[in-house]
């Protein structure tokens, strides 16, 4: 930190025996100790950090890269991490699962590390789960492994659960919440850095099993979303059982029976033009056939649409008919969990 250094006492200046002038050798010594004292770099992590109370103190915050100044009463931040510089979109490990002990109602996060969401990256922070932790959703949030974790003041539902890893700058302290908001959800009191690790459901009573790897999420059991007879040729909304309040890929297998007539299946994202299916033209689609069969023809595909924040996509056929049969059945989706 700058100052201005000042030595009490000069000794060339001072008349008299040596002994004198020596004697005030130490004033000039501890004069230079506590100016320097003043304004070390402490180094450590921001758990260790202790309370605010010497003007002019550095603290460098080895977990987060972040270096902080003692006004005497409280610690400012006066430099950007090279964290939050370096690794804005850190997202790594925190691996979701259901718990082994109570599938219905716990969850299951593993170690592992990510920057917070502020939009403002230079707010961004570090948070750095170093203990795997298990959040029951079927209670109010308490910090620490095996407590409540649902953050929603809402009463416990059958909906989509974001789970935010979640931070106390003041103390560094990491946990995990439950929200039923994506982008801002209730944090728990002193908490103020969040970031969302993933997305889960909570169907008929109990959080679905599921199983993770990276960006992908997978249901252990696919739900037939779509089972219609002659579906028209309008486009039409269909909701999948993924989560809301984000935009994922779900990742879907789709089938038809074509009975009366030869046709052209489109699946589109909603943010996408309203667009007819066609064999000769875009967008063409991904299943049918150009020409009409010599006997009933059944089709399967299997891929990726983007959804809408309400689990929605649009199907849309070139023909349809009265035996006509269209099903779409949901696997899981894959969710960048707020990576650009």
């Amino acid at each position: 930190m700058p100052g201005s250094l000042t030595i009490p006492n000069v000794l060339a200046g001072i008349a008299g025996p040596a002994n004198v002038a020596a004697s005030l050798l130490d004033a000039n010594w501890n004069q230079i100790r506590d100016y320097v004292n003043a304004r070390e770099i402490v180094q450590d992590t921001l758990a260790n950090r202790p309370a605010a109370s010497v003007a002019g103190r550095v603290y460098y915050a080895t977990d987060t890269g972040i270096l902080y100044a003692d006004t005497g009463s409280a610690w400012t931040q006066i430099a950007l991490g090279t964290l939050a510089a370096n690794l804005a979109e850190t997202l790594t490990g925190l691996t979701l699962s259901n718990n082994g002990a109570d599938a219905t109602n716990d969850l299951d996060v593993a170690v592992g590390a990510a920057s917070s969401q502020d939009a403002v990256i230079a707010d961004r922070n570090l948070m750095s789960l170093t203990t795997a932790i298990t959040k029951q959703l079927d209670a109010a949030w308490a910090v620490g492994t095996n407590q409540g974790g649902r953050m929603s003041a809402a009463a416990i539902a059958n909906t989509t659960y974001h789970v935010h890893l979640i931070k106390r700058v003041d103390t560094g302290v990491v946990d995990v919440g439950l929200d039923v908001s994506a982008t801002a959800p209730t944090l728990p009191t002193n908490y103020t850095k969040f970031r969302r690790i993933g997305s889960i459901l909570r169907e008929a009573g109990a959080i679905v099993a599921f199983s993770q790897i990276g960006d992908e999420f997978l249901r252990l059991t696919p739900v037939l979303d779509v089972d219609v007879t002659n579906p028209g040729t309008a486009a039409v909304t269909r909701t999948l059982s993924v989560p809301i309040g984000i935009p994922v890929w779900a990742l879907i297998n789709v089938f038809m029976d074509q009975v009366a007539s030869n046709y052209i299946v489109y699946l589109s994202a909603l943010d996408q033009a309203d667009v007819a299916a066609s064999a000769a033209v875009a967008p063409l689609g991904q299943l049918g056939t150009g020409a009409a069969p010599a006997s009933a023809a059944e089709l399967a595909w299997g891929g990726r649409i983007r959804t809408n924040t309400s689990a929605q996509i649009r199907s849309r056929q070139s023909a349809s008919g009265a035996g006509d049969i269209f099903r779409i059945a949901t696997q899981g989706w894959i969710d960048r969990r707020g990576r650009g």
